[in-house]
């Protein structure tokens, strides 16, 4: 939470099927990738928190809370 008492929200959507074409945004490209590839990548910071909150039915969240005026990462 900021010091307003606002949050930035991002929201994830797994999917078994796709189609069409992957398109680049301001972020970057966007490409498809096996599982096993992506230790090795350089991918976006904390990316590895991200995919445990996709893989694993016990998780539903991950988010940063400031402790002592840092942030802290959290998975629930």
């Amino acid at each position: 939470m900021k010091d307003d008492g606002s949050r930035y929200i991002i929201f994830y959507y797994k999917a078994c099927k796709f189609s069409g074409k992957l398109k680049p945004s301001e972020e970057g490209e966007v490409f498809w990738a096996e599982l096993n590839e992506l230790p090795e990548m350089n991918l976006a910071e904390d990316m590895e928190l991200t995919l445990r909150v996709l893989l694993e039915d016990e998780l539903s969240e991950f988010y940063y809370k400031k402790v002592d005026g840092r942030g802290e990462r959290q998975l629930l």
